[in-house]
């Protein structure tokens, strides 16, 4: 989703600090300086965010807050320094609660500098596409394991920091609705 709301669906062909190149589903290349980029990754909540080119505590807010198997990983940084990596217990307007070996730690926003959420690296389209078509036999692709055993590559995507101004509006693409 671009920053005038367009959302563009494509392959990224190219990716660095300045810019993004897309090979749309047309197969026209398309470059996007990242400034313009609002979210990358898949248009559901910023669980499925791969990249996110704003600070907002409402994203932070959507991800999941089950403390059991299904809670979102998250590593939240203070203005101090201070580093917390776990589950994401809660999230409410004024507070933070991360649960690391076996204790919640409850952080003010005031006090939060970022807070990333942390997922699994995207599977490459093969995988994806193995993943999809293999139904039970799966199991027998070697390249789907760590995503069945929780191992695969991780990321840390940014979703809130305390030194850029806050965008917590609804992310609606004008040609497909509202995305969250």
């Amino acid at each position: 989703m671009t920053r005038d709301s367009d959302c563009i669906h494509g392959k990224i062909v190219s990716a660095n600090a300045q810019s993004l190149t897309l090979e749309e589903q047309n197969g026209q290349s398309l470059v996007i300086e990242r400034q313009n980029v609002v979210r990358l990754g898949g248009l559901g909540s910023a669980m499925s965010a791969i990249y996110s080119g704003r600070s907002s505590w409402e994203d932070v807010k959507s991800l999941r807050h089950r403390p059991a198997n299904g809670a979102a990983r998250v590593k939240v940084v203070t203005q101090d320094g201070k580093r917390y990596d776990g589950k994401l217990a809660e999230t409410t307007d004024s507070t933070i609660s991360v649960l690391a070996n076996g204790q919640v730690t409850e952080v003010p926003k005031v006090k939060v500098s970022q807070v990333f959420c942390i997922r699994f690296k995207p599977m490459t389209a093969r995988t994806a596409y193995a993943g999809e078509e293999l139904f039970v036999f799966k199991i027998f692709d070697p390249a789907l394991w760590p995503y069945f055993l929780g191992t695969a590559p991780k990321i840390a995507v940014l979703l809130y920091d305390s030194s850029v101004p806050e965008e917590n509006s609804a992310l609606v693409c004008k040609n497909h609705g509202l995305i969250r």
